[in-house]
């Protein structure tokens, strides 16, 4: 890794948007931290030489600061968090189900916010320009 190598984390890295986002970095040469919840698909994403897994669960802060100081501790630095952990269940649309509801909002709307909590003071600091990007995706 050079030292002016680009650095990005992408939560909700093992599918959809955020493994595309994680895949397309990678291909362009950025060191790409991918974290979700199902390790296997992390770990193989890894085998790329600029993917690094660092399992996550979003609904729980205290995992989301930890990842994101054990990032930095292997990174240095990141350049942008991308942050599209989602949840979504289309059989369950059909239907008011308080208890799905209340899990997709607590992985789409509060596990994106635990992520922010957990990057706001680094990105506070740093002199650079940076980025947050944020992918909110909750159907109820």
């Amino acid at each position: 890794m050079s030292e002016n190598q680009k650095k990005i984390w992408v939560t909700g890295a093992s599918s959809g948007i955020g493994r595309a986002v994680a895949e397309k970095f990678a291909k362009e040469g950025w060191k790409v931290a991918v974290s979700a919840r199902r390790e296997e698909i992390l770990n193989e994403m890894s085998k790329n030489e600029n993917i690094f897994s660092f399992p996550l669960d979003v609904t729980n802060f205290d995992n989301c600061k930890s990842t994101f100081d054990k990032i930095l501790n292997q990174f240095g630095n990141i350049d942008i968090c991308f942050l599209c952990s989602g949840t979504y269940d289309p059989k369950k649309e059909q239907e008011i189900n308080i208890e799905q509801n209340k899990f997709v909002m607590n992985v789409n709307y509060f596990g994106t916010l635990n992520c922010v909590k957990s990057v706001e003071e680094y990105f506070k600091k740093r002199k650079k320009r940076t980025y947050l990007n944020c992918i909110f995706n909750c159907r109820v």
